[in-house]
């Protein structure tokens, strides 16, 4: 990483200066507006438009922090953030070494931790033009693979841990007699100097960054961006077959995250820490476009493990404003208390990812002196819901729309419910097409990503995008979250689809077959459990033990948050007549044990 000045102080003085609430307006755009009609400037750029904007206005105010487990603190400011985000736009310029034309723009993909390259990386890539596409560190060597291959990237970005994934996960396609992928893959290394050996054909991005003088930055030329250009590609589990790839444009995340800064209620004086992984759309919701649309600071704490005490401890120390967090952390920090929290400045907390316990709403005010506990709800394939916070009497909703989404309850076909009926919670797309919402769904094709066609008329329907989540609307116009409609594991904020699982579990031995369903935790709200038919020669071994070396295989065979934390062996699965293994039945058997 870049050599580090340690701050240890003065930050609210400079917080202070620039206090301000948020505006609608950004230079001449007005993003809350471009929301409310659905027509969207022709050329749009998130990074030179809106971010380059508040470092013109405010140079000096602080816009990344990021602290580290010994308590030492970074801090760049607007300015300096703005100067590396266009160093990390040249690298990727200088590396593809091609005018990056827009609408073939190439997929670079990213799969670093917590470290502020990823940040630098993120904005460059909107500078010159490329799909970015992050992915988590606990992807496998496997899982790598299938996002090389889908995408067709041009580069792939990550650090020395986890080097030896991506080398794996290329050597195996380059082996492949049907695949010409991977053969002039850009593989960019992240180290902690700029003067590291690089291994094989690895470059460094450090290195390469330092080489970059002020002539070349005041010479800097922004991609031409439409806003309807693909911008982002993330991928996301889905219930049958592989992830799928989730596109979005300049303008998507760019413009229509206004609306979750303006849920969030940020401002240019607020801190606010978003506890998610780079790899997910929530990091980017949340710890990249919400926040500086708003001109608030970014918060990251680089802690490896997000646990209740150390949290609480920085939330005790750091003057952090605003936080979110997948309610499974709320949880564990409400389980942790022996006496009222001691926050240095927070006044505001979300909860995110899945649904927010009415309890530990209730012990965390009574703990915290009434801080707000909300939740939030949003998806990959869009923004926050825009929604009118509940009050008491609504316990539990995720509030009444604002108009930013026409959103409502529908049937499978499209067709509006009757208010306080079970539906899907759908989202309009006609006559105006939220600004927010994702253009389509991606598939592998022979020259490179394509639109799914089959998957988008599945989710496009009747003039309405499905969400394919549960809920119902209450006379007053409340949305109530029921659960997920497809067989989703949501587990402490991990999206799990059960395919992935049972892939992992065939190559096992010991399964003849598997189901993987959601569980009922107390911690993680959710984990899997797989149901396992046995092999024959396996089924008089020691459960205890196989059951533990099945968990280590999944762990190793795929990313290690997907693995079943219960296991059943069973005799058989329920199927329907055609032979389809019913989770639902599954799943129904282990919520009815709660």
């Amino acid at each position: 990483m870049l050599n580090q000045t340690i701050v240890k102080n003065g930050l609210n003085s400079i917080k202070r200066k620039y206090s301000r609430a948020l505006s609608q307006k950004v230079g001449e755009l007005d993003l809350e507006e471009i929301c409310r009609t659905g027509i969207t400037p022709e050329k749009f750029n998130f990074a030179k438009d809106v971010f380059d904007w508040h470092a013109e206005q405010r140079p000096s105010a602080p816009a990344l922090w990021f602290s580290n487990e010994n308590g030492e603190d970074r801090i760049w400011t607007f300015d300096e953030l703005r100067k590396e985000t266009l160093k990390a736009g040249l690298v990727l310029q200088n590396l593809l070494n091609e005018p990056l034309s827009v609408g073939t723009s190439p997929f670079v993909l990213t799969v670093l931790p917590r470290i502020p390259e990823w940040w630098f990386l993120h904005m460059g890539a909107i500078r010159v033009g490329t799909i970015f596409c992050p992915g988590t560190t606990m992807l496998t060597s496997e899982d790598i693979q299938y996002r090389l291959e889908a995408s067709s990237a041009h580069m792939i970005i990550t650090d020395e841990e986890n080097a030896e994934k991506v080398e794996r996960a290329q050597q195996t396609i380059l082996n492949s007699t049907s695949s010409s992928t991977c053969k002039k893959l850009k593989k960019v290394i992240v180290t902690n100097s700029t003067t590291d050996a690089t291994p094989g054909d690895w470059v460094n991005y450090n290195k390469l960054s330092a080489t970059i003088s002020e002539s070349d930055l005041l010479n800097f030329k922004h991609a031409d961006t439409k806003s309807e250009d693909i911008a982002q590609a993330f991928f996301t589990s889905g219930t049958t077959g592989k992830p799928k790839m989730v596109a979005h444009v300049q303008s998507s995340y760019g413009i229509g995250h206004i609306e979750t800064a303006r849920q969030l209620g940020l401002k240019h004086d607020d801190v606010f820490w978003n506890i998610s992984d780079p790899g997910w759309a929530k990091s980017s919701y949340s710890n990249f476009f919400a926040p500086w649309i708003a001109g608030s600071t970014v918060f990251i704490h680089q802690m490896k493990r997000f646990e209740a005490k150390p949290v609480l401890e920085a939330l005790r120390t750091k003057p952090v404003t605003k936080l979110c967090a997948p309610p499974t952390l709320f949880r564990a920090m409400v389980a942790e208390a022996n006496q009222s929290f001691q926050f240095k400045s927070l006044r505001y907390a979300v909860g995110a990812g899945e649904a927010v316990n009415p309890e530990v709403i209730r012990a965390w005010k009574e703990l915290t002196g009434n801080i707000p506990l909300d939740q939030m709800y949003g998806q990959t394939e869009f923004t926050v819901l825009g929604c009118e916070i509940p009050g008491e009497d609504k316990q539990g909703s995720l509030g009444r729309p604002n108009g930013m989404y026409d959103a409502m309850i529908v049937d499978e076909s499209g067709n509006e419910m009757p208010r306080g009926e079970e539906g899907v919670i759908a989202v309009r797309v006609k006559p105006t097409y939220p600004v927010g919402l994702f253009k389509g769904y991606l598939k592998p094709g022979p020259s490179g990503p394509e639109w799914d066609d089959e998957k988008n008329m599945q989710s496009f329907i009747n003039n309405v995008y499905l969400t394919g989540d549960k809920g119902y609307m209450d006379k007053d116009g409340f949305i109530f979250f029921v659960g997920r409609s497809d067989d989703i594991i949501n587990s402490a904020g991990y999206r799990i689809g059960p395919n992935e699982v049972e892939s992992a579990l065939q190559t096992h031995p010991a399964v003849v077959e598997s189901a993987a369903v959601s569980s009922p935790d107390p911690q993680r709200g959710e984990v899997v459990k797989a149901f396992i038919v046995l092999n024959e020669q396996y089924r008089n071994v020691d459960k205890s033990q196989l059951t533990i070396e099945i968990q280590t295989h999944v762990k190793n065979t795929t990313a290690p948050y997907k693995y079943p934390r219960k296991i059943e062996f069973v005799n058989s699965l329920p199927k329907t007549v055609s032979g389809k293994i019913l989770r639902r039945e599954l799943k129904r058997q282990e919520f009815a044990k709660k």
